[in-house]
């Protein structure tokens, strides 16, 4: 058994993709100095597509923007049967929600916005 003894607002930060992408094209210095550190996400948007990541090994599952840098949550699994699965589940056009963070450390340098996180079907 549990009580609230208090409920709050949820620290969150929601976001569409589509809002997180402008902020990045805005000022990506801005950018990375406002999200790298412990900013919790909730990101809806839809699925543009499920592709193998950078290194071929873990499966992206990359959210749909109006313009350049892509979203996208990295998984980590046997590619193939991960691939398969996320595509089944997951085809474009699907609702979602990222519940996570701003990976840094992977985006840094590059012209994507990486997540980590799960990812959850509207």
């Amino acid at each position: 058994n549990c009580a609230f003894t208090e409920i709050g607002p949820n620290p969150r930060i929601k976001l569409t993709a589509e809002q997180l992408a402008a902020e990045a094209r805005e000022n990506r210095d801005q950018f990375r100095a406002k999200y790298a550190v412990n900013a919790e996400f909730l990101i809806t948007g839809e699925v543009a597509s499920i592709e193998r990541g950078g290194g071929g090994n873990n499966v992206c599952l990359v959210l749909q923007t109006s313009a350049a840098p892509r979203i996208l949550i990295e998984q980590i699994g046997n590619s193939d049967m991960l691939e398969k699965l996320m595509k089944a589940d997951l085809p474009p056009g699907t609702k979602v929600t990222i519940v996570g963070e701003y990976n840094d450390a992977v985006s840094h340098n590059k012209p994507d916005i990486y997540l980590n996180g799960n990812i959850m079907k509207d």
